[in-house]
């Protein structure tokens, strides 16, 4: 009778020591599912933006508006030189919203939006809290950030199109138009 109480015991003694460490194995392993699962929101978001805004400059529009060509030709010569924080600003906001709404254990740090006429590039600086505040002062207390960065191109043809006749007719207009064409024939013989 002894040894059946004894492997009982021993039993009992296995169970309470291997019950939590498989428990908190578990739990790790949904913990970085969810964090993987934020990242790939996140990042999916950021693309999705990029490419949203990378047609709205495209179109001469702001975000999520539907473009109008009707009206690419009155952009003005400068229109390339125009100053794009309006729409920088407006970008940084739309981006926090939509991955504010994604993500699930991440908050945001930071967001760096740069735009140009010829490149959209959001980057995102998020930070990833453990839930127990006991388990992430046992790893130093601090969380585990990540930085993710998506650059589009804005490919706009009618843009080129559109300058390329305004500078055409700038110089059929001109005064040294045959002496500038000479110059650039000289060039490009060179």
């Amino acid at each position: 009778m002894n040894k059946i109480e004894r492997s009982k015991g021993v039993i009992t003694l296995e169970a309470v020591m291997i019950f939590p460490m498989v428990f908190f194995i578990v739990l790790t392993l949904c913990y970085l599912v969810f964090q993987l699962c934020d990242k790939v929101k996140v990042e999916s978001v950021l693309e999705n933006l990029a490419r949203e805004q990378a047609i709205a400059l495209k179109e001469g529009t702001a975000l999520k508006e539907q473009g109008d060509y009707s009206k690419i030709s009155e952009k003005g010569v400068f229109y390339l030189l125009e100053d794009l924080s309006e729409e920088s600003n407006s970008l940084k906001k739309v981006a926090k919203n939509r991955m504010e709404k994604v993500m699930i254990l991440g908050e945001i740090e930071q967001i760096d939006v740069k735009l140009s006429h010829y490149k959209v590039k959001i980057s995102a600086k998020i930070s990833t809290y453990f839930g127990l505040a006991n388990i992430q002062e046992y790893f130093g207390g601090s969380p585990y950030t990540y930085e993710l960065s998506v650059s589009i191109p804005v490919h706009n043809p009618a843009e080129f199109t559109r300058s390329y006749r305004a500078l055409n007719e700038t110089i059929e207009n001109s005064k040294g138009r045959k002496k500038a064409k000479k110059q650039l024939k000289d060039i490009k013989k060179k």
